[in-house]
């Protein structure tokens, strides 16, 4: 209803184009921008693709300027300061946003498998070195709304290299797909979580623990979990399982906002996980077995059964209801 509204107002229209002040262009770009990111955040929190408007806005990104460099008395526009801005922190999630949509329209496009896959590749060096040079190297680390940004500018790039990364994925079977999980895609997904908790728990940022609380990376901690039942024996296992024990701890934290529903989907799989892992008999080492799971009896194959990392096709399929589509597209990240 918002959006619609929003069009309906024609936000979704650059100012320019009406001959509109430059305060009242940027307001709309602003009001635009947040529109279309909320409703891409409700659309995942569904599990449904938002694939934005692509060709059918030409609403600028706003400028990344302080509130005092625009007036309504201006007739001629400021120009984008190549520093940190009050407009920074936004802008760098409007840009990802814009950047993960465009990822999503391009993995459905009919373009052939190396067509596709080249001009996604293209996509994330491009937005990579953008980012990072537009907005990124002028945060200072030490001032916590900058270092905010700085850390939500690496999550958001991790998620969409993991995105990208998962379409060479797309159309195979279960045991091809275990079988090219590789374990730098597993150790980005791991990256990408930790700065995420650090969002959640570094002292200097206790003052935006409130927003970051709910940005909880289900994508990422779904790739894991799945690359941990398909690839139990991977090298990095133990990193993988402290990156998830630390994230489950931080959700299911009794002062932290409820994850709802959909977290019992994360519970599922990260039982299925450790089910696994157990049934071959691969000892914890420096990760711990989570305390809240009960690991049930298996009469899967042993360890010693197995030929590579992968684990057999029987395994593969869960032996339950559960669809366990990693695409992104069927099973997004439900958040900005």
């Amino acid at each position: 209803m918002l959006l619609r509204t929003a069009q309906w107002m024609g936000l979704h229209r650059d100012g320019e184009r009406f001959k509109l002040p430059p305060l009242e262009c940027e307001i709309r770009r602003r009001l635009w921008y947040q529109i279309i990111g909320c409703d891409a955040r409700v659309g995942e929190d569904h599990a449904l693709s938002t694939n934005g408007f692509g060709g059918f806005s030409n609403t600028k990104l706003p400028l990344n300027i302080d509130d005092r460099d625009i007036s309504p008395n201006m007739e001629v526009a400021p120009t984008s300061k190549p520093q940190w801005t009050e407009m920074t922190m936004f802008l760098v999630a409007a840009e990802m946003n814009q950047a993960i949509q465009q990822v999503s329209r391009l993995s459905v496009t009919v373009l052939n498998g190396d067509d596709k896959m080249t001009s996604l590749e293209q996509l994330l060096r491009t937005t990579t070195t953008r980012i990072k040079d537009r907005y990124l190297q002028h945060c200072d680390p030490n001032i916590p709304i900058q270092k905010s940004a700085l850390l939500l500018g690496q999550v958001l790039i991790g998620k969409l290299s993991i995105f990208v990364r998962q379409q060479y994925l797309r159309g195979l079977s279960a045991e091809e797909s275990a079988s090219r999980a590789t374990e730098q895609t597993l150790l980005l997904a791991c990256d990408t979580i930790e700065i995420g908790n650090e969002l959640k728990t570094d002292e200097l940022l206790g003052n935006f623990h409130w927003l970051f609380s709910t940005f909880t990376q289900y994508h990422l901690l779904t790739y894991t979990l799945w690359h941990l039942c398909v690839r139990p024996r991977v090298h990095y296992a133990d990193r993988a399982w402290q990156v998830v024990d630390k994230s489950f701890n931080l959700v299911e934290d009794p002062s932290w906002p409820s994850p709802g529903p959909k977290w019992n989907v994360l519970r599922k799989l990260r039982e299925k996980a450790l089910n696994i892992r157990c049934s071959f008999s691969i000892p914890f080492t420096s990760a711990r077995i989570p305390n809240s799971l009960t690991v049930a009896d298996t009469t899967g194959p042993r360890g010693d059964d197995l030929r590579g990392d992968a684990i057999p096709s029987s395994i593969l399929g869960f032996g339950d209801d559960m669809d366990w589509n990693l695409d992104s597209i069927c099973f997004p990240d439900w958040n900005p």
